[in-house]
């Protein structure tokens, strides 16, 4: 492999990578950081702007922190030919974009958040479309346990499992707003490619 072929490589992962400088770094600041950064309604309202991105990138804590960012690469290398480049960069823009409407405008209840599985299943959500896109069966089976799981939050609320490991309340919402988001990404994206029902019966008749 090529010095440049090693380089580009690396590249892929670039957007995680500083996701996770970030993450870690903001947490050991501890409360006083969480405080400064993180989503909040009132502090919003007061011209605290940067909230809307930070609230992302803070976590409740350590054990959040780490299980978001295992989730992260988790989904980077599964999908890092998919998430290389501009793609991952507009699926986490559309994606934030869409959790902080959703808090602003109807979870007008909602008077903190902090963390990055929103941003997650955005990502989940625009790469399992995409491979769709290109004819990948997985995709599909990837896009349909990312509904099941938002079917159930939205009924009964976070999965248990998810919410001791994080260490405090889960907001289900911030899930369905990230992959309304990542939806929302590829469909720009990819938008000469149609989402039809006859191409979803060609790649289950693949063998």
């Amino acid at each position: 492999m090529s010095d440049h072929s090693r380089t580009r490589g690396y590249l892929r992962y670039t957007l995680p990578a500083l996701l996770s400088l970030l993450a870690i770094g903001l947490a050991l600041g501890e409360e006083p950081f969480r405080e400064a950064l993180r989503y909040d309604r009132i502090e919003l309202t007061n011209a605290d702007y940067w909230r809307w991105l930070t609230g992302h990138l803070v976590h409740a804590s350590w054990s959040h922190a780490w299980l978001n960012l295992a989730g992260l690469w988790v989904v980077w290398f599964l999908f890092k030919e998919r998430l290389a480049g501009g793609f991952g960069w507009w699926i986490m823009l559309l994606s934030i974009i869409t959790m902080d409407a959703g808090f602003w405008f109807r979870d007008t209840e909602l008077g903190w958040y902090v963390g990055l599985s929103g941003l997650l299943h955005g990502f989940y959500t625009a790469a399992a479309l995409d491979e769709y896109w290109r004819g990948v069966r997985g995709g599909v089976w990837l896009l349909l346990g990312v509904i099941a799981k938002l079917i159930y939050e939205q009924a009964f609320g976070a999965l248990p499992t998810t919410a001791e490991a994080s260490g405090g309340p889960v907001w289900v919402n911030s899930h369905l707003y990230g992959a309304l988001g990542g939806l929302l990404a590829a469909v720009i994206w990819n938008w000469r490619k149609p989402f039809t029902p006859g191409a979803l019966l060609r790649i289950f008749s693949r063998s």
